[in-house]
């Protein structure tokens, strides 16, 4: 428990903090009628249980810091709502190295009863099949949030995705008339290439794309497995990072890249991931054939 005055000379402290609470009928009280969530740089911190009144000086109220209830929270949603966050997706590795990986990564609106999307692979444009069928999504675990889903796709092969919206919208919510949110869907290949989204182009009943897998990823250009010290910190520490640290803006992921530790360099432990996102070392090549 934290008192309501403790909370407020944090805030004062720290700009990047917000909060919000709500009332109904003028009258402060537990939850749901008063609801108060706190984040730090972006990052969700607590929630409160109840409040006397919301903020003011000297009034106590009863907080939760989010990260105590981290174990009960992650089975809450990832066992029992079965939920296809990525809070509860573990990491996937192709058993066939020359296999493709597809995430399909969804937002939905307000809605996402109405959403549903279908893989087919249609090498055999005869007898086409079937590898996934997904919604509609459930309502209360998958509004404005994040579903994220990812299969190993054998090479060679030419594959359809198909998205479609009941009420052909695609994933606007709109309230009086007006664009509240709009979410968006992508789909990316082997964790970098970002081979289709709605992002900033929404779509109406439905929308499809369809790409085929490589052959073959050369060998050449295959992120190290393993760790890969970059540099050392002011103390004279190593910094041991893999190669999915290499993210971020394209100026901060070209400085990645050039990291250098006993004389070699991050593009050559991450050949594939630094060639495709900022065309840097022996896969520069790469960046030539990923979609921005």
């Amino acid at each position: 428990m934290i008192t309501i005055n403790l909370f407020i000379r944090y805030v004062n402290k720290n700009p990047y903090i917000s909060y919000f609470c709500t009332i109904k009928e003028n009258v402060y009280s537990y939850t749901p009628n008063c609801f108060l969530a706190f984040s730090l740089n972006s990052k969700h911190v607590g929630i409160t249980s109840w409040a006397g009144s919301c903020g003011d000086k000297g009034i106590p109220g009863v907080y939760a810091r989010t990260s105590a209830g981290y174990d009960f929270i992650k089975k809450t949603i990832c066992e029992d709502y079965e939920s296809k966050s990525p809070f509860c997706q573990e990491p996937v590795t192709c058993d066939d190295e020359n296999a493709t990986k597809l995430t399909i990564k969804l937002v939905p609106d307000y809605y996402p009863e109405e959403t549903s999307y279908y893989l087919k692979d249609i090498t055999d444009v005869n007898n086409p099949e079937e590898l996934l069928s997904v919604g509609p999504l459930d309502e209360l675990i998958y509004r404005y949030f994040t579903f994220e889903e990812t299969i190993c796709l054998p090479p060679g092969r030419q594959y359809q995705f198909e998205i479609r919206d009941e009420k052909g919208d695609g994933l606007e919510t709109i309230v009086d008339g007006e664009v509240a949110f709009v979410g968006f869907y992508s789909l990316i290949l082997n964790d970098i290439d970002e081979i289709k989204t709605s992002r900033n182009n929404n779509f109406d009943s439905n929308d499809i794309h369809e790409f085929t897998t490589p052959t073959e990823i050369p060998k050449a250009c295959v992120d190290s497995g393993n760790e890969v010290v970059v540099f050392k910190t002011k103390k004279g520490r190593k910094k041991k990072k893999k190669c999915s640290w290499v993210k971020g803006k394209k100026k901060v992921i070209r400085r990645k890249c050039k990291k250098k530790y006993n004389g070699v360099k991050v593009f050559d432990a991450c050949p594939l991931t630094c060639g495709k996102k900022v065309g840097l070392g022996r896969c520069a090549n790469l960046k030539e054939r990923m979609l921005i």
